[in-house]
């Protein structure tokens, strides 16, 4: 009898396959290298990555099925699993910040889960059982490279959710639920690169608890591929001997071979484990339950007031929200320990980004003083056109400083004209907001031209004290994506509530987008990050005046977007060099696109649709529905029209 009810037991078993499968899968014509003819090496290798990808979207179980005949008496997949998850557990266990008792539940958590997984982990009928991991999902996980791999998750928050309670049960360790949703997310996100370490680390002692069943795998991927590709069965038979030759004799050249490829495969998990224990030292310090508690207050409050939409007056009900929703701790999302978090973020994004260096570089400016009035305390964003501080004014109060993004960390590589031109950027972007402060954008405070210190040491003075500091307001709240992420790790997610929160949204960025049109301009970079419900829940606001361009196609301007959102056409124009300026249509699908992602909390995939098949889409309402796929169907003319089929739709119902 399974210990954990339902497929989840299944559906991670099958993912450790795939994951296993995606590692080794880009390494097959290596392994077969000096063994296979040339002809059949060739062949296999051209079509062993499309292959996989078909048994993973199709037919994965027949995959998972062969494994497990040659798996009856170790269970190594199941025991590579468990320790994955014990190798997370357990380094979270060992973070000073946590309290004692704690620490050592999760040392216990993690013991228990070494000794146990295998019965948790029942062999299991994998036919009726489907992962849903997406093609881009899949680039991710065949990646040798860290920086990619590091975008790899597995499963979903939920299931990890049901595993990490059935091993607090076990454990009897009587985690609270604080800690179960903590743990669950970052098994979300560690999971994968914890299982590559294990099999990293074996391979390094020599292979011998992995070797094998790493090795039947790929023996297995040859076969079903030559299968798939009509070989003939000469061929078949040759490359079923050289597996079986690679399991009967572990002392081969064939062991060699997989922990050679293993050594140069990248499991990316110190990455992955410093950046979840930075996140829970920072929730540690500002006290990550209380702030739940503050969360679920404002939730309250918010569904109160949301049900208090009347759909036929849509328009006066939304302007009450600012005058009924108040809260007395404005400031509780952008605690100071959050910003310490913000900025090893950033640190990532910029190695990601490939950008080493840059991030000490910018550091420098922290407790740099503005004119007298402003002190840089926070890296709070670092964009395509600028950096982003946090800031202190003399009398306490924060507000944001952007400056020129430019290659600080490469001053080499900085021309005047780069210079001049990034500094023209951000005082447009002064003038814009001077010009639409009336349109939820951040307030102009101050553009200051002064000393910028990292110029200092390879330009003239003249340049060093010509920096433009534009100075606005700070936008205290929750980014779209962040408050959407919460509400579905409610332990009972209310679909009704995210719906109407998603029919606010696009109401008031509708209105945005025709107030910006009338002024002649269009907002670019649709994006969850680029949206703030203000914290005391009064309105959405926009991050900044950045990606404003104009109405009218300017072949000057470069347009901001983010790429997972942007029409497929456009993403496809781009990779190849090819100019497209966005239009309304453009920014009406990557709003589509961005309200999919809040609706069903997955990841949208750059240069692809979003699946409008996806299950938790299915959870509302046929007009929601309706909206968004036309938005991303391109049905809608403009934003007018727009506002008028909202308006009908809400009447109707």
């Amino acid at each position: 009898m399974a210990i954990i009810p339902g497929q989840t037991q299944k559906r991670l078993a099958l993912f450790s396959a795939v994951l296993l499968g995606s590692t080794l899968c880009p390494t097959l014509s290596t392994f077969l290298g000096g063994t296979a003819s040339p002809a059949i090496i060739s062949t296999l290798g051209n079509m062993v990555s499309s292959v996989f990808g078909g048994l993973v979207a199709n037919d994965m179980g027949e995959l998972a099925k062969r494994l497990e005949t040659k798996d009856t008496s170790n269970h190594d997949l199941a025991k590579a699993t468990g320790e994955a998850i014990c190798l997370v557990i357990r380094n979270l266990a060992q973070l000073n910040e946590i309290d004692k008792t704690t620490q050592k539940s999760l040392i216990k958590l993690a013991e228990t889960t070494e000794k146990e997984w295998l019965n948790i982990s029942k062999r299991q009928n994998y036919s009726n059982v489907a992962l849903n991991i997406s093609d881009g999902e899949l680039v991710c996980l065949m990646s040798a490279k860290a920086s990619d791999f590091a975008k790899a998750t597995a499963l979903t928050e939920d299931i990890w959710k049901e595993i990490v309670r059935t091993l607090n049960n076990l454990a009897k360790t009587n985690l609270t639920d604080d800690w179960i949703l903590k743990l669950a997310f970052q098994l979300h996100h560690t999971f994968p690169q914890g299982f590559r370490e294990i099999l990293k680390v074996d391979a390094a002692s020599g292979g011998k608890a992995y070797a094998a069943m790493s090795l039947s795998l790929m023996g297995e991927i040859a076969a079903l591929s030559a299968e798939r590709g009509k070989f003939s069965s000469e061929q078949i038979d040759q490359l079923k001997k050289i597996s079986e030759q690679a399991n009967q004799n572990l002392e081969s050249e064939y062991k060699n071979i997989f922990c050679q490829m293993m050594a140069q495969i990248e499991s990316g998990f110190n990455l992955a484990l410093e950046s979840a224990k930075q996140e829970i030292i920072c929730e540690i310090k500002s006290g990550f339950q209380n702030t739940e508690q503050k969360l679920d207050k404002i939730y309250l409050v918010t569904n109160q007031i949301l049900h208090s939409l009347h759909k036929e007056n849509i328009s006066n009900n939304l302007q009450k929200i600012s005058h009924e929703l108040k809260y007395d701790d404005s400031n509780f999302l952008q605690q100071n320990s959050e910003y310490f978090l913000q900025e090893k973020d950033i640190a990532d994004i910029l190695i990601a980004r490939n950008l080493p260096g840059l991030f000490e570089r910018l550091l420098e400016l922290k407790g740099l003083s503005i004119s007298e009035k402003y002190t840089l305390r926070w890296l709070y964003a670092v964009g395509g056109q600028s950096i982003v501080y946090l800031a202190e004014k003399n009398n306490g109060d924060l507000v944001i400083v952007k400056i020129p993004y430019l290659d600080y960390h490469r001053p080499a590589y900085i021309s005047i004209d780069q210079i001049n031109k990034s500094r023209r950027y951000l005082t447009q972007e002064a003038e814009l907001l001077k010009k639409l402060n009336y349109m939820g954008l951040p307030n102009f405070t101050d553009l200051i031209y002064t000393y910028n210190p990292l110029h200092a040491d390879y330009r003239d003075q003249a340049m060093v004290n010509r920096e433009p500091f534009l100075v606005m307001e700070f936008i205290s709240g929750v980014n779209l994506l962040k408050f959407g992420r919460y509400l579905h790790n409610q332990s009972s997610i209310d679909y009704g509530r995210l719906e109407r929160i998603v029919w606010k949204t696009l109401s008031e960025i509708t209105d945005f987008c025709i107030t910006l049109s009338k002024a002649g301009y269009l907002y670019s970079d649709i994006n969850p990050l680029n949206f703030i419900w203000a914290s005391n829940f009064s309105l959405i606001r926009i991050l900044d005046a950045g990606s404003l361009i104009p109405l009218n196609p300017d072949s000057h301007i470069t347009p901001p977007f983010t790429e997972s959102y942007i029409p497929v056409e456009y993403f496809n124009a781009y990779d190849r060099g090819q100019r497209m300026y966005p239009n309304s249509q453009y920014v009406m699908y990557a709003l589509g696109k961005m309200l999919w992602e809040i609706l069903t909390n997955k990841q949208p995939y750059p240069g692809e649709n979003p699946n409008l098949s996806e299950p938790a889409f299915q959870q509302y309402s046929t007009e929601i529905k309706t909206t968004i796929i036309h938005l991303i169907q391109n049905k809608y003319s403009d934003f007018t029209v727009l506002k008028k089929t909202i308006k009908s739709f809400l009447v109707e119902n």
